[in-house]
């Protein structure tokens, strides 16, 4: 029986938690630029806000995974507006499907090792 060489789970690991990292600090960034620069649409948003601990003027957690997962998918217009923004929605859109392609390239290659035994 052949094993998933070592290198292959490390890479894996590695390499999804350095996205995960990025586009969470990518993201709240944007959160953050939208809280100074946007502040109306920040609080049509739910004040999201990337702490369990009550963010400012009560800016709360859920909204944050709100506003993530419907701006992976959704441009808001305040965002087509601000150049840093955008800039900053797609490199968390970047780093996302990378996330998602380092799965699917994990999952494929123990899938091949297990499949050769």
């Amino acid at each position: 029986m052949l094993a998933i060489p070592i290198m292959i789970v490390l890479v894996v690991i590695v390499s999804g938690f350095v996205c995960c990292v990025l586009w969470w600090l990518l993201f709240n960034r944007l959160v953050k630029i939208e809280y100074k620069r946007h502040r109306d649409r920040w609080v049509y948003d739910g004040k999201p806000w990337p702490s369990i601990i009550r963010g400012p003027d009560g800016g709360n957690i859920v909204a944050w995974y709100v506003c993530f997962w419907a701006w992976l998918f959704v441009t808001p217009p305040w965002v087509k507006q601000d150049k840093a923004a955008i800039w900053l929605l797609r490199c968390v859109r970047l780093f996302v499907c990378l996330f998602i392609l380092i799965l699917l390239v994990g999952y494929l290659v123990s899938n091949r090792y297990e499949s050769s035994t």
